[in-house]
């Protein structure tokens, strides 16, 4: 089926430090994770392909050329289970990603008191 067009469906918020204008428009940079992949027909035998995009963090360019920056609302778990994903794509990218968790954490908790010195050491 052909793909007519690719949308990109936002969901979630961003928690600014101050506040923006009303009716005024603005540049923003956004952080966000592709949560899916939905086709949707359309009555002539095509197809849209919907993108819902979670998120994560933003950032509002203002017209003085400062940026406001949003504050990532995302707990610190999850961050660290997108770093372990993502470190498995790069060095691992044949590992089930569930498993490679499950290993990663099970290391880190098993291995807390030889890692988290070091770590707070050299902060």
């Amino acid at each position: 089926m052909q793909t007519n067009d690719h949308i990109i469906k936002f969901t979630g918020s961003a928690s600014l430090p101050e506040p923006l204008e009303y009716q005024h428009n603005y540049k923003i940079i956004i952080d966000g994770e592709v949560r899916g992949a939905d086709p949707r027909p359309n009555d002539d035998g095509t197809q849209n392909i919907i993108y819902p995009v979670r998120l994560i963090t933003a950032e509002v360019l203002k017209d003085d050329g400062k940026t406001i920056k949003s504050k990532d609302r995302s707990s610190k778990s999850k961050k660290l289970r997108g770093a372990i994903y993502f470190f498995k794509e790069e060095h691992y990218p044949d590992e089930d990603e569930e498993e490679f968790y499950d290993k990663a954490m099970g290391l880190a908790i098993k291995n807390i008191d030889r890692w988290l010195p070091y770590l707070l050491k050299n902060e």
